[in-house]
């Protein structure tokens, strides 16, 4: 594949924090993660303090954020509703209750021109430091941010852009670009002939939609036309070069590799809006899953995924895998 098909940019941000109070954490707290960071945005940010209702009297357009929680395009082919522009990377087994002290991390990745509401994003964390996340019936779960970083996974690269000791802020620097991927795949197939066996951890729960029904198993070809679709969605939300070269052929080939171990399980989970008052199903699968045949063509796709994250969801926090190992 040409390293310069797909235009997409992206911007990592991870927060260290330490909580002042008890936490207490569910065992996937994506969800709550993002419950959490969008009422800190929609009180410190939005013009309207209503991030998020779509077409209500509430949202505005021209209010970065609930262009960013709730973007619109009337024209999009898929519907008026539009990939979400940013992922969150939860805290990972972190389940149960933390006493005062318990340093904890969680990251968003913003994508395309959204990059520059990190200033925002910061902002927003102290306020959710203030208010708490978790399962606040339990516990109070507030928190400190310590330090934000701009980073790069594949290199491991990090850049501070604030810590608790200074206000100033630095413009995040390490964007991921297709060449970044590009040559973080290139680094792994030196020395390989080519790769013929690879395990992914599915990290958080991953939901797969196949032809309308929920997928539950990790079929390979599934997974690349998913990660596809959200490389597309993603693209076309952000105004950049969506993927392109013959990708019916390249789903065609990904028929052929063999899901060699299958050690996923499903994880049935809900969303509940405080605004709506209606819970939503967010579960799928995690776990690990083993693939064998020649996965050369697919190594691109596969570190593009673990960026965007993979399936539906994933501005809660869903879909978020690891290449583990070859």
């Amino acid at each position: 594949m040409d390293s310069s098909a797909i235009g997409l940019v992206a911007q990592r941000l991870s927060f260290s924090c330490r909580a002042t109070t008890a936490m207490a954490l569910p065992e996937f707290a994506g969800a709550a993660v993002r419950g959490a960071l969008f009422s800190a945005l929609r009180r410190e940010v939005c013009a309207h303090h209503g991030a998020g209702r779509v077409g209500g009297d509430e949202w505005s357009p021209q209010c970065p954020i609930c262009s960013l929680f709730a973007p619109v395009d009337a024209t999009a082919e898929r519907g008026r509703d539009i990939a979400r522009p940013f992922t969150i990377e939860p805290p990972l087994q972190a389940e149960g209750i933390h006493q005062p002290g318990w340093q904890f991390s969680f990251g968003v990745t913003l994508f395309g021109q959204t990059s520059s509401l990190f200033p925002y994003i910061v902002v927003a964390s102290r306020t959710m430091g203030h208010s708490g996340f978790g399962r606040r019936n339990q516990a109070p779960g507030q928190f400190v941010v310590n330090e934000c970083w701009a980073e790069d996974p594949f290199s491991g690269r990090q850049q501070r852009v604030m810590d608790a000791w200074n206000t100033d802020l630095a413009a995040p620097a390490l964007p991921i670009t297709d060449q970044v991927v590009a040559e973080r795949a290139r680094q792994i197939m030196q020395g390989m002939n080519a790769p013929t066996r690879l395990t992914l951890q599915f990290l958080t729960p991953t939901r797969l939609i196949n032809e309308g029904h929920l997928g539950e198993t990790p079929h390979f070809s599934l997974l690349i036309r998913r990660i596809i679709g959200r490389l597309r969605d993603l693209s076309l939300s952000t105004g950049t070069q969506p993927p392109d070269g013959n990708l019916e052929n390249l789903v065609r080939m990904a028929e052929g590799i063999r899901l060699s171990n299958d050690s996923t399980r499903w994880v049935d989970l809900q969303s509940y809006s405080k605004r709506s008052g209606v819970a939503s199903p967010i579960g799928g699968l995690v776990g690990e899953a083993t693939y064998e045949g020649d996965l050369s063509p697919f190594l691109h796709w596969l570190l593009w995924g673990e960026i965007t994250h993979v399936g539906k969801d994933t501005a809660k926090g869903n879909g978020l895998y690891r290449v583990a190992s070859f």
